[in-house]
C-alpha cells in the first residue's frame, strides 16, 4: 500500500531512505567523509525542510503495515516534476514496489498537469538505468551533483495530456 506521509512519519521515513542508499554508497565508496551531502546520511532537518516547501511525500508499507519504501515528489518547472529520495529496503527489492511508486508519480504528475517527471539515477548504476528504462524513462543527458563524487544521469517521463 502507498500512503501520504504525514510529520510524524519523518523519521521513520528517514531510516528507510538512509538504508536504502547505503547500498548506492558502498556500490561507489561514498563515505560520510568524502560525500557528506550523500543521501544516505541525510539530515530529519533537510527532510522536514523538504516536507516544508511543499513536496509531496509517500511512504510504501508491505501487507504487515511496515514501511518499506519512501518516494518524494517535488515542481522542478512550470510542467517539469521530480521525484527524489526513491528508496526501497534493499530486501524489499524486485517485488513491485518500485514499480507501483513509479505509477503513483505518473499519475500525480498527470493530475496536476504536468508534462514531464525527472528522476536522477548515478552514472555507472547500469541495474538502475536498466530499471529506470523498463518504467518507461528515456536518457536525458548526465549532469553532475556537487555533493556527489559521481555524475548522475537524469531521466525524463514524457506525459500526454489527454
Amino acid at each position: 500500500m502507498i500512503r501520504k506521509v504525514n510529520r510524524e512519519d519523518l523519521p521513520e521515513c528517514l531510516e528507510i531512505i538512509r538504508k536504502s542508499y547505503e547500498t548506492e554508497a558502498s556500490m561507489f565508496g561514498v563515505t560520510k567523509m568524502n560525500c557528506p551531502n550523500h543521501t544516505s546520511f541525510m539530515s530529519l532537518e533537510k527532510l522536514e525542510s523538504f516536507y516544508n516547501w511543499g513536496f509531496e511525500m509517500y511512504a510504501v508499507t508491505d501487507e504487515n503495515d511496515t514501511m518499506i519504501g519512501f518516494f518524494s515528489l517535488s515542481i522542478k518547472e512550470k510542467d517539469v516534476f521530480e521525484v527524489k529520495c526513491f528508496s526501497v529496503l534493499p530486501s524489499f527489492r524486485r517485488k513491485g514496489y518500485g514499480t507501483q511508486m513509479v505509477e503513483l508519480a505518473k499519475k500525480r504528475v498527470k493530475e496536476l498537469n504536468g508534462k514531464k517527471l525527472i528522476a536522477s539515477v548515478a552514472d555507472g548504476g547500469q541495474i538502475e538505468k536498466r530499471w529506470y528504462e523498463k518504467n518507461g524513462f528515456n536518457y536525458a543527458g548526465a549532469s553532475i551533483h556537487p555533493h556527489l563524487p559521481v555524475s548522475c544521469r537524469a531521466r525524463t517521463q514524457i506525459h500526454r495530456q489527454d
